[in-house]
């Protein structure tokens, strides 16, 4: 990443007067950029830019690179957004297009989501239980097998969202199809392009196809939570400068959608960290656990933002009460049993990740079962999961809500003193 670079650019500065060596930095920047998959054009035009500056420390060039990059990027951004009631989608196959209908009819509120996705098996069942997520009214039919017939018989609402099939330049009469659906939908349609930002360089044929086809309005870019994704926002910024991004997209769920932001983009980039959890977070999440609130979202947040939480596996092993229960696993056991919670709350709904009485699931064959089969994991499993999830809140509610030995808090018998320990440990 671009952010590797950049530190060591800060460890060579030891002084800011220290001399430059173009040659061997240059070189350096130029394959950091091709390993994000920008394209060979864009990079000589950034390298050209540095060098045309008199740029005499590394201090000064990295601030060059700053400055050239977020100029490349202003052109992709639009103060003010004009969401139309008509919005068709378009993208590849795999591009992320029925996910980001779902989070643009969550995010909008008034949009009916319509499904013309006829060639993928299971799509119309994709964007149906979509819409029962968000409560989101849908058109769809598992029958449908032109879209054009299937879009031209059905009596359109005034709001309404358009999931595609994954036209591209490979396939067969995708131009006139396309052609034909924009002539069935009224002048104001706006179309969104759909661009998955971990394919970098080849997201570029097929939007230069597309947009001599039709007028693109804007993109939406999905998979930002991926690592290779330098190329293809650098590539829209200077291939299509005309259009710019609306939206991007970093999580499976509805709410996983954001408007496109100049600074929260170069951040991201540039590989600034994310503002670290703080006291007061940690104290909310205590909070939530001992007022019975703390759910399984809560909970699969935990896990999946803080995966190397690995080096809390010597602080869980010491819980009361789980002492027995994960004395004899091992560290890859414990990574493993982490990733099957993952896979288990994907399989859930929002509702049932929501509810902040989720341990009568523990007893709920019927759920049960249809997290196994969406997770690829036996109902004991999962069970078990559930039963683990349960242990570890008790647990620590039990720690948080003990003061002390006979509730003197100033106690210094072994056991306070344990006590005391593992409550800082998890602070």
């Amino acid at each position: 990443m671009i952010a590797k670079y950049l530190k060591k650019l800060n460890k060579y500065a030891l002084s800011y007067n220290k001399k430059i060596d173009y040659n061997d930095i240059l070189y350096e920047l130029e394959d950091e950029l091709l390993e994000q998959d920008v394209p060979i054009k864009i990079i000589d035009y950034i390298i050209n830019n540095i060098k045309s500056s008199n740029i005499d420390t590394y201090h000064t060039l990295k601030k060059k690179i700053n400055n050239v990059i977020f100029n490349l990027l202003k052109s992709t951004y639009i103060h003010k957004l004009n969401i139309s009631d008509t919005i068709l989608v378009l993208g590849l196959q795999g591009s992320g297009k029925t996910t980001t209908v779902m989070k643009l009819a969550y995010m909008l509120k008034s949009h009916t989501m319509i499904g013309l996705d006829t060639t993928r098996a299971g799509a119309m069942d994709q964007i149906n239980q979509n819409g029962r997520k968000i409560r989101c009214p849908v058109i769809y039919s598992r029958l449908a097998t032109n879209p054009i017939d299937y879009l031209s018989k059905i009596k359109l609402p005034s709001k309404y969202i358009i999931d595609t099939a994954g036209y591209s330049k490979e396939m067969k009469k995708s131009s006139e199809i396309i052609k034909k659906i924009i002539r069935l939908l009224p002048i104001n349609v706006q179309i969104f392009y759909i661009v998955d930002s971990t394919q970098g360089i080849a997201n570029l044929t097929q939007i230069k196809w597309l947009s001599n086809i039709v007028n693109i309005t804007g993109f939406i870019l999905t998979k930002m939570d991926s690592q290779m994704y330098v190329g293809s926002i650098l590539s829209i910024a200077y291939y299509f400068k005309n259009i710019p991004i609306y939206y991007i997209g970093h999580g499976e769920y509805a709410k996983d959608l954001r408007r496109y932001n100049l600074d929260y983009t170069q951040k991201i980039i540039f590989g600034i960290k994310k503002q670290k959890i703080t006291k007061k977070d940690i104290i909310n999440i205590q909070k939530k656990i001992i007022n019975d609130e703390f759910t399984l979202l809560d909970c699969y947040k935990q896990i999946e933002d803080t995966m190397p939480m690995m080096q809390n596996v010597s602080i869980i092993k010491n819980i009361p009460l789980l002492n027995d229960f994960m004395s004899n696993i091992s560290t890859n056991d414990m990574l493993q049993n982490l990733y099957r919670h993952i896979n288990m709350f994907r399989s859930m709904t929002y509702k049932e990740l929501t509810d902040k009485k989720w341990q009568k699931f523990i007893n709920d064959k019927s759920r049960l079962k249809r997290w196994a089969i969406g997770s690829g994991q036996t109902i004991e499993t999962c069970r078990n999961l559930l039963v683990s999830c349960k242990l570890t809140m008790n647990s620590i509610k039990k720690i948080f809500s003990t003061t002390g030995h006979n509730n003197k808090k100033k106690c210094t018998c072994k056991k306070c003193l344990q006590l005391k320990n593992l409550k800082n440990n998890f602070r």
